[in-house]
């Protein structure tokens, strides 16, 4: 089923980045860096779907021109810590044919061209790799806007987290895929197959929501290998509770499987060292460096509770913190950010440290006006 994901990196030469090696590789192409003086050669990926670029009207013609057009966006740029680029990355619904998805992703990266004046390389990519569909598209934006002189003045309305344009474009993407879906009679349980940008909560969904899995274990999942995080994801879409707490004691009971073989370990090092000391010099050299001695270990006592159980930690109430002036949106971002002090895998006193610690951290951002830019930037 079609799922939402919406979200907004930049590319910063603070970071080691150019803008030229980034589109490179979403577009599997080979570009020549003039500034770097190398060559970024991408052309043997075999997961590019489509590529095109967007521009607005009146455009130079050198921008028509791949690597000219992000030569000429490093060329922009003087200071040693610019950033050179930003990219709205978004999953496309698989229940589109590719044809849709290619004008549903051209149909967006014109009204950005249209709302800001920048440039806009638009890249499909699909994962053959992966068993389910993995349909996404890296939308390039140059930081300037583009005339017919060339690259001018910076779209800061997109750097100000305050000017809500990150949030215009994240409604924006879902209103426009619901569109093509509905456009193209995409239905199930008859009902239109739509997806939605606001949160669980704001959308009154009471679970929890999933966690990322990583490059790792999506490897591993693609692979049929199932791991913890998946399982835990299929647990929390399933909105079983039982399943949740047996999949924690079953990870749990992992964690306390590898304690009893460091303890294993520790026991019997020593000991191995004793009989080699004469069989394989060298080894018991090197087991001497490492600080192994041969006397017996003291026992080492690690004991994991694999019952998950609730805290009695109490957060901050939403009337409190309006009280102390902050907007709706800032209560409940400090709301969503003292729930990361709740974890049923640990002790009750390792949440309290953690909820002090969060609330230390977020009294400062209340204080010098900050809140919340840990959520704009997407954490």
């Amino acid at each position: 089923m079609a799922i939402y994901h919406f979200s907004m990196k930049t590319f910063s030469r603070s970071k080691g980045q150019t803008a030229t090696a980034s589109i490179a590789y979403r577009s599997g192409t080979r570009i020549e860096c003039d500034r770097e003086g190398r060559t970024h050669d991408y052309s043997k990926k075999t997961d590019i779907l489509h590529t095109k670029l967007f521009l607005p009207p009146n455009s130079p013609e050198w921008a028509k021109d791949r690597a000219t057009l992000w030569n000429n966006v490093e060329r922009a740029e003087k200071r040693k810590n610019s950033t050179v680029a930003r990219e709205f990355e978004v999953a496309l619904p698989h229940e589109l044919s590719k044809d849709h998805r290619i004008a549903l992703v051209a149909d967006f990266a014109r009204q950005i061209v249209s709302r800001h004046g920048c440039a806009v390389d638009a890249c499909l990519h699909d994962d053959h790799r992966s068993r389910t569909p993995n349909h996404h598209a890296h939308i390039m934006l140059t930081t300037r806007k583009l005339e017919q002189t060339g690259f001018t003045q910076k779209t800061r309305e997109l750097d100000n987290r305050n000017s809500g344009e990150v949030d215009f474009w994240r409604e924006q993407w879902a209103k426009t895929v619901n569109a093509y879906l509905e456009a193209n009679y995409i239905m199930k349980n008859d009902q239109f197959v739509q997806i939605d940008h606001r949160s669980l909560k704001d959308q009154g969904i009471d679970r929890q929501p999933t966690i990322k899995m990583g490059v790792q274990a999506s490897a591993m999942e693609r692979k049929g290998k199932k791991t913890d995080k998946g399982d835990y994801n299929r647990v929390i879409k399933t909105y079983k509770p039982e399943e949740l707490t047996r999949t924690f004691k079953v990870m749990l009971k992992h964690a306390q499987e590898m304690s009893n073989k460091v303890n294993f370990i520790h026991r019997r090092l020593p000991e191995v060292k004793r009989d080699i000391q004469f069989k394989q010099p060298n080894l018991y050299q090197a087991l001497d460096q490492m600080g192994i001695s041969t006397a017996p270990p003291e026992v080492l006592d690690i004991q994991i509770n694999i019952e998950p159980k609730d805290s009695p930690l109490k957060t901050w109430d939403k009337d409190g913190l309006l009280q102390r002036g902050l907007t709706e949106k800032q209560a409940d971002y400090c709301l969503s950010e003292q729930r990361r002090a709740f974890n049923p895998l640990w002790s009750e006193d390792a949440q309290q440290q953690q909820l002090e610690k969060i609330r230390e951290r977020l009294d400062i951002q209340i204080e010098n006006g900050s809140i919340g830019k840990e959520q704009s930037r997407g954490r």
